[in-house]
């Protein structure tokens, strides 16, 4: 763990606010609130995670979602089937191919989720 995703752990252990989020740290904390099953840092991670997701940036926390936290995994998969009108726009991404490399069972239950959308 960094040093940076240590201090910003203890300040929430510590005083219970986060000084600044962005969608890295946020899943870094994130990791590090369910590795020391911190469920109020944890809770915030995932609710900024929630609020911030995007295009660029849905299959990082849908991946994020699917090793810490199954609502927001939910939460990510649903986006993807709302924003996703085209699958290669999807497919394109190297987020994507790390996936399909990585993690093929993550892969193919957004394939399933965007089917079963349609």
């Amino acid at each position: 763990m960094e040093v940076p995703i240590l201090r910003a752990m203890l300040h929430h252990t510590y005083t219970g606010t986060i000084e600044s989020l962005n969608i890295e740290s946020a899943g870094d904390l994130l990791v590090a609130a369910d590795k020391y099953q911190l469920e109020d840092l944890k809770r915030v991670c995932c609710n900024f995670l929630k609020k911030n997701v995007a295009v660029k940036n849905v299959l990082s926390i849908l991946n994020l979602g699917h090793l810490h936290d199954q609502d927001l995994k939910e939460h990510a998969m649903n986006c993807i089937c709302r924003t996703c009108d085209r699958f290669a726009d999807l497919e394109e991404t190297h987020e994507w191919k790390t996936m399909k490399e990585e993690m093929p069972h993550l892969a193919m239950d957004v394939l399933a989720s965007l089917v079963k959308s349609k």
